[in-house]
């Protein structure tokens, strides 16, 4: 139960007088400016729903009111039904306690990862043209690869510039040849080259050279973190136990 609704229910009893300065707490703020509804107490601001839907920039008016407000009742919906299972106690579920344990340590990751961004986020144009000379696979010979397993009929498209390196058969792969890959066999079904201005190969390469620096930080933070010695693993765990018999041993 909420603490503000408990106060409340307080008041209804006989104990206004010392709580009296709280009943203005009790209702739900008004509905103004950068407040778009309230939920049991909860406002949804502006900002709120901007960082949860991309309502994209629409050239009508009336259609862009209507999908902005479509989008506040499914917050709204999703704040109701989370109430909900609060009130039967499922926060105390421990499905939900490691599953929301595991989504705020990766939305911390990914906040440090913009982090790093915006820190380590100067190029020097020296940098992007020997990036773009030896990457040429993931810029200007970049292609997308539609493949089919011959085992199971699955298709499969492959964007060049997923792959780490640079593949030998990037100039001579074709429409009905076979082609090994990650120890697979596929058969191209088709070759679409993609083009795109020098601009845009120049700031994609800017990017991709960001994220090198940023996880070449991140596992330089790691080393530095591990060798600290914070980390105490049970007998049979951990690194060193890699391939031992011991892990085995001792679990079912």
């Amino acid at each position: 139960m909420r603490p503000d609704r408990t106060i409340c229910k307080l008041t209804k009893y006989g104990l206004a007088a010392p709580l009296l300065v709280l009943v203005v707490a009790c209702g739900p703020p008004e509905v103004d400016g950068q407040v778009l509804a309230n939920v049991d107490g909860e406002a949804i601001t502006q900002a709120e729903l901007n960082h949860e839907f991309d309502l994209g920039n629409r050239t009508d008016a009336a259609e862009g009111r209507a999908a902005a407000n479509d989008a506040l009742e499914q917050l709204v919906d999703r704040k109701l039904l989370a109430q909900m299972a609060l009130e039967r106690g499922l926060d105390r579920d421990p499905d939900f306690h490691f599953a929301e344990r595991r989504a705020r340590e990766e939305l911390l990751v990914d906040t440090l990862r913009r982090s790093l961004s915006e820190k380590l986020g100067t190029v020097s144009d020296a940098e992007i043209e020997q990036f773009m000379a030896n990457n040429g696979h993931l810029l200007g010979q970049r292609r997308l690869l539609t493949l089919r397993s011959p085992d199971n009929d699955r298709t499969l498209v492959v964007d060049t510039a997923r792959l780490e390196h640079k593949p030998d058969w990037l100039e001579t792969v074709a429409p009905g040849r076979d082609l090994m890959l990650e120890g697979r066999k596929w058969t191209v079904l088709a070759v679409d080259r993609i083009n795109s201005s020098r601009q845009t190969q120049r700031n994609f390469a800017r990017q991709l050279l960001v994220k090198e620096k940023v996880e070449a930080e991140l596992e330089r933070s790691l080393r530095e973190m591990r060798q600290d010695g914070a980390i105490r693993y049970q007998q049979g765990w951990g690194p060193s136990a890699r391939g031992s018999l011991s892990i085995s041993n001792q679990t079912p």
